[in-house]
């Protein structure tokens, strides 16, 4: 799946009020950034959003790659949030079987547009959303994982 498809997805869903849809979207693109910029910084990464946080966790825990990991508290915290909020759309990891409100739901738009913000991704969402059309046609960076539709 390609970038812009996924952020059209996203789109598609916010615009709908997909509450809880939009978690999902939001956790495919989080999980695609994250896995990128861990292989483009030369680590290793699952693709994996949960195994791959953990790596972005022990960069920013280890006092010898803090400073210079590329990662800040807010990105893994921003991205944490949005793989939790997403776990609530799964009734059987949902909280006391409490359901996932609307506005909590949804609470990860922001969340997506200030980690996307933070981890400079703004120009290269710019670019692949724009309406050029080599824009659109432009790959994912080899090694990107595959992600899921779930």
């Amino acid at each position: 799946m390609n970038w812009l498809r996924l952020y059209s997805d996203f789109c598609e869903r916010v615009v709908q009020n997909a509450y809880r849809d939009v978690p999902t979207k939001a956790r495919n693109i989080v999980e695609w950034m994250v896995t990128w910029k861990l292989r483009s910084q030369g680590h290793k990464a699952t693709g994996k959003l949960g195994d791959d946080l953990n790596t972005v966790k022990q960069l920013l825990t280890d006092p010898k790659t803090r400073a210079n990991c590329g990662w800040t508290d807010l990105e893994y915290t921003l991205a944490n949030k949005i793989r939790l909020v997403h776990a609530r759309t799964h009734l059987e990891n949902a909280v006391a079987n409490l359901p996932l409100r609307p506005e909590f739901g949804l609470s990860v738009v922001q969340d997506l547009s200030e980690f996307a913000g933070d981890l400079e991704m703004y120009s290269f969402v710019k670019l692949t959303c724009g309406s050029s059309p080599d824009a659109r046609k432009m790959p994912a960076p080899e090694g990107s994982p595959r992600l899921r539709s779930d």
